[in-house]
């Protein structure tokens, strides 16, 4: 079936055209009723053809680089001026998203409004299902949940710190060493939208930021290939929060949904967790991922756009959603800045190395040897 489709969706004037002009929906479904007004577009533009089509690459190029896999790509057009509908609620209600949002569960998708002759890309997403997902894929994504779960061993949760935050529970990786499992992270966002993974790249070495797999901390030139980020955040246990913006760099932020089950496996079959909708409200958009089977990834300005994910709650209890979301913070840039600038010498602060940890660990091993 063809996905929901707002009452009021003539007032918004959103438009959904795949890049080669097939009259098909998000969800891939036939639009019977947009034929005739794309085919008038084809007559009006008869002789302009091959300047429109290149007109449309360029445009593709704006966020996402090369037009590889072109065919998969939808657009979703919402209007330049857009906010939230209905602002005084916790939580976007049923009713809300049925009656103001458009839902995303297929494909790849580009939102992006239309000022004159200038296009503002906001959001991309796409749905990467279990199904047509290849072994070594998915073997890569238990390792990066594996790794970051393991991780709750040696950090403490950030629930408490986190003001938007209403139920589940948060971690927070600020920087740390040899992360080499956010490897698999680098590469999807790159696939997925290669010019805002560039920018984000440019800005770690522009302003000679830490990212996750750098091992000591003066390290400016030691770069991954796949290094895009400074910080990551992880969610689990029927996470929920506040309808909020993120105070991050102005830059992307890539943002990811697993389901698994609650021993930290993928749960490929038997996923049982209601809600959690992932909401953008200043785009009335919404991720409907109760109706994702698979892994979800989703690239925008989290410090623009407000944002939030709705309750949710697994029927037997035994499963959950792994949340993420991989940026660059904001204080770590202040930081980096007055490092850089020698705000810090000749004053008490440590930062500190692989090194640094290795040696403070053999000093204990050998004072507990000897006392």
């Amino acid at each position: 079936k063809d996905q929901e489709k707002p009452t009021n969706i003539s007032i918004y004037k959103r438009q959904l055209v795949k890049y080669d002009s097939d009259s098909e929906s998000i969800s891939g479904g036939k639009k019977k009723a947009n034929r005739l007004s794309i085919s008038k577009k084809r007559i009006r533009y008869g002789k302009n053809k091959n300047q429109i089509l290149q007109h449309r690459e360029t445009e593709m190029k704006m966020l996402f680089g090369q037009t590889h896999n072109i065919k998969k790509l939808f657009h979703c057009r919402v209007p330049k001026e857009i906010s939230d509908p209905v602002p005084h609620e916790l939580f976007s209600s049923y009713q809300t998203l049925k009656t103001f949002y458009r839902p995303l569960y297929k494909n790849k998708v580009r939102v992006f409004s239309k000022m004159g002759n200038s296009i503002k890309n906001h959001m991309i997403v796409e749905f990467f299902p279990f199904d047509h997902m290849v072994e070594d894929r998915k073997k890569g994504w238990q390792e990066f949940v594996d790794f970051l779960l393991h991780r709750r061993n040696f950090i403490n949760d950030v629930s408490k710190k986190n003001s938007s935050l209403l139920s589940g529970t948060m971690y927070a990786e600020g920087w740390r060493k040899a992360q080499v499992s956010s490897q698999i992270v680098g590469r999807v966002f790159q696939e997925i939208a290669s010019v805002a993974y560039e920018s984000c790249k440019s800005y770690l070495k522009e302003h000679s930021l830490l990212s996750l797999s750098q091992m000591n901390f003066n390290q400016k030139d030691n770069y991954c290939p796949d290094d895009f980020s400074s910080a990551i955040t992880y969610t689990i246990n029927d996470f929920s929060n506040k309808a909020h913006v993120d105070n991050d760099s102005d830059n992307w932020t890539l943002i990811g949904f697993i389901p698994i089950k609650k021993d930290g496996d993928l749960a490929f079959e038997d996923f049982d967790v209601e809600g959690g909708e992932f909401v953008i409200r200043d785009l009335q958009v919404f991720i409907d991922l109760p109706r994702v089977e698979g892994i979800t990834l989703v690239v925008l300005k989290t410090s623009e756009l407000k944002h939030q994910t709705l309750p949710s709650k697994s029927t037997s209890d035994l499963c959950t959603r792994f949340g993420f979301s991989c940026q660059i913070s904001k204080t770590m840039t202040n930081t980096m800045e007055k490092f850089h600038n020698n705000y810090y010498k000749g004053r008490n602060h440590t930062f500190g190395n692989y090194d640094d940890y290795i040696k403070k660990a053999n000093e204990k091993r050998i004072s507990f040897f000897y006392n």
